[in-house]
């Protein structure tokens, strides 16, 4: 059977996603997440992908990809390619890393993009340490299996410590936008597509005290601006 043809759109938004084969661990340790996350940011130098989410798991990751050139499989196959080639250097193993095709799904920008965006994020949190993997919520929602008492102190914990760290993506751009580059309150709102630019103030404020006592944060920070610095 001929495999479908993949739907390239010029500024097409994409739901991303793909496992390692045999449903192998593709993320070993921090480094391993890391290095991923750099080629990520240099796809978007090669191949001008816009990421607009991402969340990496032990097996798989998700990625809302936007690309202007219509080259998504030309970026994803450099993408993996990159990934496989330097995790089997490191850690010595051979042979296929990612099982089969990446698999995308095109999706309007917009509410079916912010609904997907809300997905991608809590992926980490569904997960079968907490009784929710596919089977575990199919049978809940069935009503065949009420969740344990361990089992929701856990998703509780998880959920409030993932809302607690929140995500620094988005005020971190602002805050290099209004730092390195000069732009007012408005041109930042304007440049995210928002309506209340107050709301841009007191987001920068809150990510400004994040910053305050979390040194990681502060370290991404300084780099991020020291880069953007060198780059004007």
């Amino acid at each position: 059977m001929a495999r479908a043809l993949r739907i390239l759109i010029p500024n097409g938004w994409y739901h991303v996603f793909q496992r390692g084969t045999q449903r192998r661990e593709i993320f070993l340790d921090d480094r391993d997440r890391m290095h991923f996350v750099e080629l990520l940011g240099e796809a978007h130098e090669r191949y001008r992908f816009m990421i607009h989410a991402f969340a990496l798991m032990t097996t798989h990751y998700h990625a809302i990809v936007q690309t202007p050139d219509a080259n998504l499989s030309a970026g994803m196959q450099w993408l993996h390619l990159s990934h496989a080639a330097w995790l089997n250097a490191r850690h010595g193993t051979t042979g296929p890393f990612w099982q089969g095709r990446f698999r995308s799904v095109p999706v309007e920008e917009g509410a079916w993009a912010s609904e997907l965006s809300f997905y991608v994020h809590r992926n980490p949190l569904n997960i079968q340490a907490f009784g929710l993997g596919k089977q575990g919520k199919r049978a809940e929602a069935l009503g065949l299996r009420p969740p344990k008492a361990a089992e929701v102190s856990g998703r509780l914990r998880a959920l409030r410590n993932y809302r607690r760290r929140g995500d620094w993506g988005t005020p971190l751009v602002m805050l290099l936008a209004r730092r390195c580059r000069g732009m007012k309150l408005r041109e930042i709102d304007d440049a995210l597509g928002g309506k209340d630019y107050a709301a841009v103030s007191d987001r920068l404020c809150r990510f400004e005290r994040q910053i305050a006592v979390n040194r990681k944060l502060e370290r991404v920070c300084k780099d991020a601006m020291r880069i953007l610095s060198l780059e004007i």
